[in-house]
């Protein structure tokens, strides 16, 4: 892939927190706001990602950004906080297409998801984590890291040939023989 041997790796402490999994949302009524819920399958701050809680009341605003209100363990205290996040919806830039990868298997869990002209992913094996984030440079330049910490190797064919013809149930090997799945393909209207 373009531009990962020049691309420096910044260290894992960088990492505030990175999470990966789905989400589940109960839409507002009359006396209470949308409410998310999600599930973490891959978790930079534990090995036991399905332990996390972590949900909030999803305010919107005026211009259709939200404002997430909720509490949760705090990964650095211990202890149970209030937060408050912001949402900004972007439209994805370039192939209106998208598509989820998963690994689990050697220790590992992983996830890809590629929007568009970005794609991230984060990568658990044991203790370490590696988190990723791409973006398409177009024709034969191809793709090219735009941010790396710890090591989040996933296998070079995804960025190549297979990236826009990729369809569900397609596996992949990385280097060190774990295996990743195409688990959702999609296209926009965007």
């Amino acid at each position: 892939m373009p531009g990962d041997a020049t691309m420096p790796i910044a260290s894992v402490t960088q990492i505030d927190w990175a999470f990966a999994g789905t989400s589940t949302t109960a839409p507002a009524t009359d006396d209470k706001p949308e409410h998310t819920t999600w599930a973490h399958w891959v978790d930079s701050t534990t090995p036991d990602a399905e332990s996390v809680k972590d949900e909030g009341d999803m305010i919107r605003l005026p211009s259709g950004d939200a404002v997430e209100r909720g509490q949760m363990v705090n990964p650095n205290t211990g202890k149970v906080d209030k937060y408050e996040e912001s949402w900004v919806d972007i439209k994805p830039l370039g192939e209106k297409l998208g598509w989820v990868i998963k690994a689990q298997g050697q220790g590992a869990r992983g996830i890809l998801v590629r929007i568009g002209g970005f794609a991230q992913g984060i990568l658990r094996r044991g203790s370490e984590v590696g988190i990723k984030r791409w973006r398409h440079v177009g024709g034969e330049q191809g793709w090219d890291t735009i941010v790396a910490i710890g090591n989040c190797d996933v296998p070079a064919e995804i960025f190549g040939a297979k990236c826009s013809v990729m369809e569900e149930g397609d596996t992949f090997v990385d280097g060190d023989g774990l295996e990743w799945v195409c688990i959702e393909k999609f296209k926009g209207n965007w």
